[in-house]
């Protein structure tokens, strides 16, 4: 292939890069456009919906990971506020699971502690009644 050809070659691909590009960013703002009238109008938000809506084929949203995560997330009933106040939630709940976990562990501790010092009471308590059976047949030590 001659520098000429290679350079016209080139030239084309660019072209249809370019070309893909563009495209893209229509669609992405022609569905994204069509899931904020949904949205508006509070109606059900589902790929088939937006697909039909938009002019694109459903395999277009799947593909597309920043379409496909928000309509799944419309689809559930959410939006991007009730995502950021769920992330917050989830922190939450997360950060009260590890302090519970702390306590668990602070207390199996305790539990522990406890147990030794009941053992223990419990060999001083037969002792105890040892000495005292001892003491109350007047054996002298």
């Amino acid at each position: 292939m001659s520098l000429a050809e290679k350079k016209q070659t080139d030239q084309r691909t660019k072209g249809l890069s370019d070309y893909a590009k563009k495209k893209r960013e229509i669609t992405i703002q022609e569905v994204s456009r069509v899931i904020d009238d949904l949205q508006a109008r509070d109606e059900t938000i589902n790929f088939e919906i937006v697909a039909r809506l938009s002019g694109v084929s459903r395999g277009t949203l799947y593909n597309n990971a920043e379409l496909c995560d928000r309509i799944k997330r419309l689809r559930a009933g959410g939006t991007d506020e009730m995502r950021d106040v769920l992330k917050e939630q989830n922190r939450m709940q997360e950060k009260k699971i590890c302090s519970m976990r702390k306590q668990i562990r602070q207390l199996e501790e305790e539990k522990k502690k406890l147990i030794i010092q009941l053992i223990n009471h419990e060999e001083l308590r037969r002792e105890n009644e040892r000495l005292r059976k001892i003491l109350g047949s007047g054996f002298t030590i």
